[in-house]
């Protein structure tokens, strides 16, 4: 099970690492200013990074290199980031839109 954890976690930080590439196809702009792969870029790139992380903790955790109490407190560190930067994101992106339509 724990090599499942650890190759999920890479393919989705592969899957993070693609969705910010830029890509001519893109039919609009990111919230970062350029046509990437994925127009939602940010944020989808904190998602799957984050369920990465927390796979890389689990499986840490089912293998007795990281102890419950320190991945207790990692995963719940890391909750608190993911949101702030998900809040981070929309509030920045909904003001561009704003001052986007205001012009």
């Amino acid at each position: 099970m724990s090599t499942f954890f650890l190759a999920a976690g890479i393919v989705l930080v592969v899957a993070a690492v693609k969705a910010s590439l830029p890509s001519a196809k893109a039919s609009k702009p990111c919230p970062l200013g350029y046509k990437a792969f994925c127009t939602f870029t940010p944020v989808s790139g904190l998602i799957l990074l984050w369920f990465a992380v927390c796979l890389f903790i689990e499986r840490g955790r089912m293998t007795h290199a990281v102890p419950n109490a320190a991945a207790n407190a990692w995963l719940a560190a890391l909750t608190v980031l993911f949101f702030a930067g998900i809040v981070f994101f929309t509030v920045k992106y909904a003001a561009a839109r704003k001052n986007k339509k205001s012009s």
